[in-house]
């Protein structure tokens, strides 16, 4: 942090010296348990959860104001993207919806003929419809589908979308009523 993002010396020393925020989410009609971390000064967010554990660090986190507002301002898409940064995993289902559909424009545009079209549909069957990563490469080693590796699909690793879909609701509603109460 730097000076001339503040006003004054003081406003900056009345930044650093805010305590980090703990929340503690209870095992409530099934949802789970969690624990979270918000740290005004350095724009760092962190959960344990049934769900899984994420961490965050925005660099200009709530600079502007109260990174609980920031919080409350994100939605569930933006959240998933920084929590899960470089936690994605294979996504089997579409994955092989792109080689089919892959596989028809092919036919559709004079690509494949029919025979080459079935040929490849089923050559599918023989990886496992594509079910891991590995049949997947096998398949891309083999077959006569242009720019095949385009096909590939990711997505978050479960314990991300859960931990965003399960524990932000609950979160969210507790900094709702917190930031409420400190402006009455």
């Amino acid at each position: 942090m730097s000076l001339s993002t503040y006003q004054t010396v003081d406003e900056l020393k009345k930044r650093l010296l805010r305590v980090p925020r703990r929340y503690n989410l209870p095992n409530e009609n099934g949802e789970g348990w969690a624990i979270v971390f918000i740290d005004d000064a350095t724009g760092c967010f962190a959960g344990l959860s049934d769900w899984g554990n994420v961490a965050y660090r925005w660099p200009e986190g709530g600079l502007s104001g109260d990174f609980r507002a920031f919080l409350l301002d994100c939605d569930d898409g933006y959240l998933t993207s920084k929590l899960g940064q470089n936690r994605k995993e294979y996504d089997e289902e579409r994955t092989l919806e792109a080689v089919k559909e892959a596989i028809l424009d092919d036919r559709k545009d004079g690509s494949f003929t029919k025979f080459a079209a079935r040929r490849e549909w089923e050559r599918l069957d023989d990886f496992n419809d594509l079910s891991t990563e590995w049949e997947f490469t096998a398949f891309c080693a083999d077959t006569r589908i242009d720019d095949i590796g385009e096909c590939y699909c990711s997505k978050y690793v479960s314990d991300v979308t859960f931990f965003v879909a399960k524990v932000m609701p609950r979160l969210r509603k507790l900094l709702k009523s917190e930031l409420m109460t400190e402006a009455a």
